[in-house]
């Protein structure tokens, strides 16, 4: 049973149930990685959401942004056209959260990423390094998209080393 929390949201049982299964899991896996770092207390509502992408408007825009400043996250973007994105640097699964230009200023993407840019940018002085964690990255560009994968890899790393719970499918 879904508590209240994921009902405020409008994750309700409903929602869950009219919704197919990897759709579903996408928002499990967002919502325990987010709440992992205290991130998901901004996430206000559903917002259109796809597989292995959940999209929500959130409550505070500046107050998340303030939050992933004092986490290990990358922050790209923040151009004229709005557009921004924060990445969990880490080794493994990655919390990636992003804005695009023309959507409503609260409205944000979040998605997990089975590899992340992890080395901080003084690494940059030494272009092979950071070239193959790029490599590696691209090589896994769209694998935010295989939830059943990123679930998998949640549920034997995460719980394992005093991380989120497991998320059941």
């Amino acid at each position: 049973m879904l508590n209240e929390v994921w009902d405020e949201r409008g994750y309700t049982e409903s929602w869950f149930a009219r919704q197919p299964p990897e759709l579903a899991l996408t928002i499990r896996l967002c919502a325990t990685r987010l709440a992992q770092h205290d991130l998901w207390r901004f996430v206000k509502h559903e917002a259109g959401s796809e597989i292995g992408k959940m999209h929500a408007i959130v409550t505070d825009v500046a107050a998340l942004k303030t939050a992933l400043r004092a986490l290990p996250f990358a922050f790209g973007g923040g151009g004229a056209d709005g557009a921004w994105d924060a990445a969990e640097r880490t080794f493994g699964l990655s919390v990636h959260i992003k804005h695009f230009a023309g959507w409503p200023d609260d409205k944000v993407q979040v998605h997990i990423d089975r590899v992340a840019l992890w080395l901080p940018p003084v690494w940059w002085w030494c272009p092979p390094v950071p070239l193959a964690q790029m490599v590696r990255h691209w090589w896994h560009y769209n694998s935010y998209l295989d939830v059943a994968a990123l679930v998998a890899i949640h549920n034997e790393n995460g719980p394992a080393r005093g991380g989120p719970e497991s998320i059941e499918s």
